[in-house]
């Protein structure tokens, strides 16, 4: 499979990410092909066997020194380290955990960008329209029952003041393409962007009208690391646009309860950043809106991605103006790698306490104004800036290190997968 599939050249080579595949080959060049030596060379009483290994794939030194040290076992020992080898390498080589990062990779790339292009396009209508009905129904899948478990941001989760992993999972979940999403054209940003709205509206706090999704999704080509780097930039910026506050209100470590009065008492399972920001809207007559918050940010070691994630938050600490009024809000934004490229999606789940007329005739096209500048401030930072000049004003990357610590080696969407009964979406 390996030398069908994955080697460089070879006849029938998948398009994989290089720095995926360079991973996965020195895996099995490293580390797979010298322990299935050793395992020959043990069978064999320490006698040098020719090991059935491709011969592109080079073996570790190391397998010549095991033979001496093989030779000098009893044969009871020499069945023990051989049930051991051969154990030890069967878990290795199983494809599951073997190719599990890859098929990762593989499914949320097409879930976020080849197959919601796909599935709205002409080319496919006008195919499953000369098929027919019949064939239509044949190949469709039935996501009018929803998901197997419940991760709904409810109303009242807008009292909590942490992040746990329900709410990560939940932006994992709004992410996903379904028929809901209506696609927004907008020429003003790059043909890598796509922008998105629901079709329906969710009731959102004591808000009767409800309010929509909304979701950008778009490639940038700089490195995981730089987009990182701009993004926390443009997250503490101090003002700017229609932006007229933005600044941190407080802070809690991973594990720790709060000391703060009147707010969850709890253990805190992620670290987090308390802060609030204000904004004018464009229309007059309208008050600022605030938004005070709780998020966080963790690196996904399974998808290889930066996750910030937060919601509107009730602190005692702080009070909301009454010259403004308090905007509720769910959002997510993900950041993972694709090669030397990096994929930025970014939804909110949101309701800022607007007349329904006018967010009939006016969400759309601040979402798109919203998404046209925040691409455009991606490209401007990338293009003239040095990442190391970049600020941190809300000490983005303190909480991924202090996430890291607490939680090591975790992967977020692997266990948003296993709510699913282990199946890939």
């Amino acid at each position: 499979m390996v030398e069908k599939f994955i080697r460089e050249k070879s006849n029938t080579e998948l398009n994989l990410q290089e720095a995926q595949q360079e991973k996965l080959l020195r895996k099995i060049d490293e580390e797979i092909a010298p322990q299935f030596s050793r395992i020959f060379l043990c069978n064999n009483g320490g006698k040098k066997v020719s090991s059935p290994s491709s011969p592109s794939s080079p073996t570790s030194s190391k397998s010549s020194k095991s033979t001496e040290s093989y030779e000098s076992f009893s044969n009871q020992s020499v069945e023990s380290i051989i049930e051991q080898e051969l154990q030890s390498y069967l878990n290795i080589v199983d494809p599951d955990v073997l190719f599990n990062e890859i098929v990762i990779s593989v499914n949320v790339d097409l879930k976020l960008d080849q197959f919601p292009r796909f599935s709205r396009s002409k080319f496919l209508l006008d195919f499953l329209n000369k098929q027919g009905e019949a064939f239509t129904r044949s190949i469709a899948i039935d996501v009018s029952r929803g998901f197997h478990v419940d991760i709904r941001f409810l109303p009242k989760d807008l009292s909590k003041n942490f992040i746990y992993d329900k709410d990560i999972f939940f932006g994992f979940s709004l992410i996903e393409d379904s028929p809901d999403w209506q696609v927004i054209p907008c020429s003003a940003m790059s043909n890598q962007a796509q922008l998105y709205h629901s079709n329906t509206s969710y009731i959102f706090g004591n808000n009767a009208t409800g309010m929509k999704l909304y979701k950008m999704v778009t490639i940038l080509p700089y490195k995981l690391e730089d987009v990182f780097s701009a993004f926390c930039f443009i997250q503490g910026e101090d003002t700017g646009d229609r932006l007229t506050e933005n600044r941190i209100i407080g802070s809690n470590a991973p594990k720790q309860a709060m000391s703060m009065t009147g707010v969850d008492e709890k253990t805190n399972p992620l670290a987090i950043r308390y802060v609030t920001s204000s904004l004018k809207l464009l229309l007059p007559g309208l008050k600022e809106r605030e938004f005070p918050r709780s998020l966080t940010c963790v690196y996904d070691c399974g998808l290889d991605a930066y996750i910030n994630v937060g919601h509107t938050s009730r602190y005692s600490f702080h009070d909301v103006s009454k010259e403004r009024v308090e905007m509720d809000m769910f959002f997510v934004n993900i950041m993972y790698r694709i090669g030397d490229s990096t994929r930025f999606v970014y939804v909110i789940y949101s309701d800022a306490h607007t007349p329904k007329v006018l967010d009939s005739m006016f969400a759309k096209a601040h979402w798109k104004q919203r998404c046209v500048r925040l691409e455009q401030t991606f490209f401007q930072l990338l293009q003239t800036h040095q990442t190391s000049e970049l600020s941190d004003n809300f000490k983005l990357k303190e909480l991924v290190e202090e996430n890291l610590k607490a939680h090591p080696q975790k992967s977020w969407y692997r266990d948003y997968l296993s709510l699913f009964h282990n199946k890939s979406l």
